[in-house]
């Protein structure tokens, strides 16, 4: 018996079946038409980039930091309040930003960073919010152009991007940042930079929260924008120390990281080390780091927890060639029990845009594609 099970929050996502996915809603029309207004000749981020659950809703990241839409039309805090009614979408409130991606929730908070400010005054933007509560937007981050990445680690707020003072940015002194906030984001200091040398950029654009470290990685670029150093370390509160050349991570253009227990986390990206280039996923403990041999030969594309049950969703496709798009797209949805320990695959389905981000609310898997459909 095949029949798809009906929508139960409490009952392990294992042990369900789950029906092809529909089409089910189209959140960014307004969005999708500004873009095709302004940009008619050029393509531009589509995508529901981002998928989170929080405070009874799912919260929508959407945007384009390259064309800078932005400016066109506001990238709003945009989410839908009813599993079962596609047009609850709602607007909490515009957001300052060309592109909003990169949920990270730590307890009874959901952070975003401010990946690319609509405002140019080197002044970097952090979004929080907390339950019954707007969002709150921390136009507070110093030197900061670009801010990627943002979690708690101990009792302060850290975040990474790339950034610099008005007077080194006209001049070319380009820096990846690492900053902290002891004060719940009222301000920011900075605590580590890598210069880009006066060529190219510099940037960090992952964290890593675990007991013994919070790890950075992140990249430098080359003249013509191509990325020809990787920046990967790890800071012990005090220092920042870089990881040796030999390890794993050290030879990674990593895409994403998240902590999955206090000691262990997943980091996923490109394995540079490899030839022709990989995608991989790494299992970091104890400040070693192995490949995920359960996810081999597939790509991690997102990671999601599932909050009643404490399991995962991965969103993979079959196939580890780095870049590679897939043609047809086939979606896979795997889950996981909390420790990753081993996976399942719970949906496989061949869609007509990749598929970015995965989500389960109310019972029911969520997925947002490159298109601007959520399914």
């Amino acid at each position: 018996d095949m029949t798809p099970d009906p929508p139960d929050p409490d009952r392990p996502f294992a042990e369900r079946r789950f029906a092809a996915p529909a089409p089910w809603a189209t959140p960014l029309a307004d969005y999708l038409a500004a873009g095709e207004t302004e940009f008619p000749d050029q393509a531009f981020e589509r995508g529901i980039h981002d998928l989170a659950v929080f405070d009874g809703r799912l919260h929508l990241g959407y945007g384009d930091a390259t064309l800078n839409l932005g400016r066109v039309v506001d990238i709003e805090h945009r989410a839908f309040t009813d599993p079962g009614d596609p047009a609850s979408v709602v607007t909490e409130s515009a957001s300052r930003e060309e592109h909003l991606d990169g949920f990270r929730r730590f307890g009874d908070r959901l952070l975003l960073p401010g990946i690319d400010a609509v405002d140019d005054a080197w002044l970097g933007n952090v979004y929080l919010r907390e339950p019954g509560q707007p969002w709150r937007m921390a136009r507070t981050v110093d030197r900061g152009v670009h801010v990627h990445d943002v979690v708690q680690w101990g009792a302060s707020l850290y975040a990474v991007g790339s950034g610099a003072t008005p007077e080194a940015w006209m001049n070319g002194n380009v820096y990846a940042h690492l900053w902290i906030s002891r004060d719940d984001a009222a301000s920011w200091q900075v605590l580590h930079t890598v210069h880009n040398e006066r060529v190219g950029d510099a940037r960090f654009i992952r964290l890593l929260p675990l007991d013994d470290a919070l790890y950075l990685f992140g990249y430098r670029s080359d003249a013509t924008g191509s990325i020809n150093r990787l920046l990967a370390g790890a800071w012990d509160g005090a220092v920042y120390e870089p990881l040796a050349a030999e390890h794993p991570l050290a030879r990674a253009f990593v895409q994403g990281t998240e902590p999955i227990s206090a000691t262990a986390g997943l980091v996923w990206g490109a394995d540079v080390s490899a030839d022709p280039l990989v995608a991989r996923v790494w299992r970091l403990e104890g400040g070693e780091a192995a490949p995920v041999e359960a996810l081999a030969g597939h790509t991690l594309v997102d990671l999601s927890r599932i909050e009643a049950t404490g399991e995962w969703l991965l969103l993979v496709h079959a196939g580890d060639t780095w870049a590679m798009t897939p043609d047809p797209w086939e979606a896979q949805v795997w889950v996981a029990p909390p420790d990753l320990s081993q996976v399942s695959e719970a949906l496989r389905f061949t869609a007509p845009a990749p598929i970015e981000s995965v989500a389960a609310w109310g019972g029911a898997l969520f997925l947002g594609d490159a298109a601007g459909t959520l399914w």
